[in-house]
């Protein structure tokens, strides 16, 4: 089944190389990437990327941490050696689409990055746009793979450094759908009715995980959970089991949870 968005999501790839070996055992591989790419957008609209920077609540991209594409995996912190390394940044609507896409032409004729910590040369970079995804018509079991670590925001009216670190099935629907709801925004999905169904319908029946600390900069630090679960749905096709479906091929482009745009909760959804 094909579901076209109301807003795209454009997809960005960048090569770079780390020229010598960089130590990320204070700040994250997601946090360096975050700033690249708020860096590549302040040369060509600089207000925009301190608009982004302060940002309050949930920012409107998804950045993903270094990753070594020689072992298919995320470097998130310690000890990088030199070489060629791909981020990704993904963002949702046709104006920071545009934006970006000049920001990314900009610095490709540059041919680097130029932040505080030096020069970063770039070897080349790729914009995928998706109008709309595939989504799965009817699911019965699926697996989650958290390639990067996790948090999933409760559901409270507190703001502040409470997070879930195991994804139940009810706050994976909650994070999923607010997230929709905020970068989406049409149709706006029931957030309420959806976490009860969840809850009601979708379980856990396997998972290998375990918590992980995160450098963040400036000497403090967060955790997530990396890792995989396994859900079966053991409910009749109907309206929440649909939107479901949707969230969960969302999720493959826009991550969950907490911290997305410093690398956190990037996923694969796969279905069985």
């Amino acid at each position: 089944m094909k579901v076209r968005l109301v807003k795209p999501i454009g997809v960005f790839r960048l090569y770079v190389r780390i020229p010598y070996e960089r130590d990320f055992s204070t700040s994250s591989t997601g946090v360096f990437c975050y700033y690249l790419w708020l860096k590549c957008l302040s040369y060509v609209h600089p207000r925009l990327a301190s608009d982004i920077h302060d940002w309050k609540g949930v920012k409107p991209i998804t950045v993903t941490p270094l990753l070594d594409t020689s072992r298919g995996r995320y470097l998130v912190a310690g000890s990088v050696e030199p070489g060629t390394y791909v981020t990704e940044l993904r963002v949702v609507g046709s104006d920071l689409i545009e934006f970006f896409t000049q920001a990314l032409n900009d610095v490709l004729s540059r041919g680097f990055i130029e932040i505080r910590s030096g020069v970063i040369p770039v070897i080349t970079g790729e914009i995928i746009v998706y109008e709309k995804f595939s989504v799965k018509e009817s699911i019965s079991k699926f697996r989650i793979v958290f390639r990067t670590p996790a948090q999933l925001s409760k559901r409270t009216l507190e703001r502040g450094r409470w997070y879930r670190l195991f994804p139940v099935c009810e706050y994976l629907a909650y994070n999923l759908a607010h997230l929709w709801n905020v970068l989406i925004c049409d149709p706006v999905i029931d957030i309420d009715r959806l976490v009860v169904w969840s809850h009601e319908h979708v379980h856990e029946t396997r998972y290998r995980l375990r918590t992980v600390k995160v450098p963040v900069g400036e000497g403090r630090w967060t955790r997530g959970f990396v890792g995989w679960v396994e859900y079966t749905v053991s409910s009749p096709d109907c309206e929440e089991k649909r939107w479901f479906a949707v969230l969960l091929e969302f999720a493959k482009y826009m991550g969950v949870g907490k911290s997305r745009a410093i690398g956190m909760g990037v996923v694969d959804v796969v279905f069985r």
